[in-house]
């Protein structure tokens, strides 16, 4: 849900500091600045296992998580053992001959907007070569979701 534009007066201002917004700036803007746009984001959820652990720890267990996911849906897993492996995972169906690459992102904190809507983890980088894998595997507070879906590429092939 967008936050939404805040009057006084008939001047719009910014729902965090109520300030009048600058007249010089994008329309669609709801916010003075970048400032009061992060202070309307509160953190919601943090996951407990993640709190004392090291990001890159924290990185690993996703890792093993989607390994063992794609395990339960009969796929043979080979995971990387460089750090930088031109992808995380590769996963084999040996019954139709198809080897499936995988990068794994994960997150761990889940934000909520201060009007109440959720904001989804940003596991999109545009830094990220997408030419080194066919599936983005995103692990959110536990929750493994595939893009696209692991079964569409089993499917297709």
């Amino acid at each position: 849900m967008k936050t939404p534009k805040t009057y006084i007066n008939g001047i719009q201002v910014c729902p965090m500091c109520k300030n009048p917004l600058p007249e010089k700036r994008n329309r669609s803007n709801v916010f003075c600045g970048k400032t009061c746009r992060d202070k309307s984001y509160v953190e919601l959820k943090r996951d407990k296992l993640a709190q004392d652990i090291a990001p890159s720890s924290r990185g690993t267990i996703a890792e093993l998580m989607v390994c063992s996911d794609l395990l339960l849906k009969g796929f043979e897993v080979y995971r990387a053992v460089s750090p930088s492996a031109k992808c995380d995972i590769i996963a084999v169906v040996p019954s139709k001959n198809v080897i499936v690459r995988l990068e794994v992102k994960s997150s761990w904190v889940t934000y909520t907007k201060s009007d109440g809507s959720v904001v989804p983890p940003y596991f999109h980088n545009s830094k990220i070569n997408t030419s080194h894998f066919q599936v983005l595997a995103c692990v959110s507070n536990g929750v493994i979701e595939y893009k696209p879906d692991i079964t569409t590429i089993l499917t297709s092939m």
